[in-house]
């Protein structure tokens, strides 16, 4: 008698949670984590607290922000490409979401080299948040950003003169691209 009814109870219990489950949540797509993702996330040290997740920021300064390396990182597009425009530079824009593990990549990889941060002092760095439902967002819509990251490099004129989705593998590669959106300057 006993075993009969913990098993009534076991059965009820399987029926309820199949029950429960609606089918929206049956055919729900979740984003796989790749190789990359996790590996991207820092680690805490023994005895250390853990912190929320950020991805690596440069510091502000005055309308302009510096990273590790001391590029100079602008946050505004108007006044990144009126810079770019009164230098007769161009302007190399980051386009990055908070949860790419291949945005940090580029950061740490990329970005953190010296001979981008003298670039920085010729040409206009822009970094927009393809998510932050302001002017990054509408930027990715309007250049047709799909992918994170995506370096969008333009004259001082706004004209796309490159456009690379995903990493970049080296700096020299980032650096000849550069190059070339410099040749196809009108």
């Amino acid at each position: 008698m006993r075993k009969t009814s913990s098993n009534k109870i076991i059965l009820s219990l399987l029926l309820f949670c199949v029950a429960a489950q609606s089918p929206d949540e049956a055919r729900r797509r979740v984003p796989k984590l790749t190789t990359d993702d996790v590996l991207s996330l820092p680690r805490p040290s023994a005895g250390s607290e853990t912190k929320p997740l950020t991805p690596p920021q440069p510091v502000p300064q005055a309308g302009a922000r510096t990273a590790r390396a001391a590029i100079t990182w602008h946050n505004d597009y108007a006044e990144a490409e009126a810079l770019a425009r009164s230098r007769d530079s161009l302007v190399i824009v980051d386009v990055y979401t908070d949860w790419c593990g291949w945005c940090r990549k580029m950061d740490r990889e990329i970005y953190s080299d010296p001979r981008l941060a003298e670039l920085s002092r010729q040409e206009v760095f822009l970094k927009l948040n393809a998510e932050d439902r302001g002017q990054g967002e509408q930027f990715a819509q309007q250049n047709g950003v799909s992918g994170y990251p995506t370096t969008i490099i333009l004259s001082g004129r706004g004209q796309v003169l490159q456009k690379r989705s995903g990493f970049i593998s080296s700096p020299e590669a980032f650096l000849r691209i550069v190059s070339q959106a410099r040749a196809a300057q009108p």
